[in-house]
């Protein structure tokens, strides 16, 4: 058992991060406010928030510290294949807090009324899972044969974070994910374009916001399916219940693979 003494400098630090997080959060959140009373830069701010931001700050200090650990994968393997918690949970809390939640009764009654009208489009999501982890694996040789091995020297994730992973990624992901690219800005998108572009865009998007190559070409597939499943049922909460769907297959295959 560790002493008190050996503990105090590991919780002062768990203190320091939880303070930081908080700050970041309150501080994402204004920004959020700020850009939701200004809907012309509304869709825009909110992606790049959520997704451009964070990613950039990370390939950078993914470049310096593979340069300064030799052993490291090479910095143009990790960024095809490594998915990164923090970042996905960074992307999931920015889009919750740009996501209008009703009152949790509310909520709760919407989440039944949505599982009875929508619910079926769970078993479309699982096919489009499978779909996905074929299209993925096939690239996924084709990378096996260019660096053999490197997918071996993936980390794994401590039981803890794996089960945070999971979790967001099957219960909040879906839902703020494909409330953003299928709700808001399928929506603005159609409006100026039309809804054909509308989808094309919303895919486009919402593969590049992955932030994994090898991830792009099936995330963008699933998008297009996700798109036309919205407009076909007249719901985004289709879509979001395809990607549980998804998620659910691909979260089982690998834990960097959920989307």
């Amino acid at each position: 058992m560790p002493t008190s003494a050996e503990l105090r400098p590991l919780l002062i630090l768990l203190a320091l991060l939880l303070g930081l997080l908080g700050l970041a959060l309150s501080g994402l959140r204004q920004v959020l406010r700020w850009l939701q009373s200004h809907p012309r830069w509304a869709v825009a701010g909110t992606f790049g928030l959520a997704y451009l931001l964070p990613w950039g700050l990370y390939l950078g200090v993914l470049g310096v510290s593979t340069r300064l650990n030799p052993q490291a994968l090479p910095w143009s393997t990790q960024i095809l294949i490594l998915g990164q918690p923090w970042l996905y949970l960074w992307q999931m809390l920015a889009l919750a807090l740009s996501t209008p939640w009703p009152p949790p009764m509310t909520l709760a009654g919407r989440g039944w009324a949505s599982l009875r009208c929508q619910g079926a489009a769970f078993l479309v999501g699982l096919g489009l899972g499978g779909l996905g982890g074929l299209g993925y694996a096939l690239l996924l040789a084709g990378f096996e044969g260019r660096w053999p091995g490197a997918v071996e020297r993936l980390p794994g994730l401590p039981p803890l974070a794996l089960g945070l992973w999971l979790g967001i990624g099957l219960l909040l992901a879906p839902w703020v994910e494909e409330h953003f690219f299928r709700a808001t800005l399928l929506n603005a998108a159609a409006v100026r374009w039309g809804r054909p572009r509308a989808v094309l865009l919303s895919a486009a998007l919402f593969a590049l916001g992955q932030g994994r190559p090898l991830l792009l070409l099936p995330a963008f597939i699933l998008g297009l399916a996700l798109g036309g499943l919205a407009l076909r049922r007249g719901s985004w909460e289709a879509a979001a219940w395809a990607h549980m769907g998804i998620n659910l297959v691909l979260g089982g295959l690998a834990w960097y693979l959920l989307i």
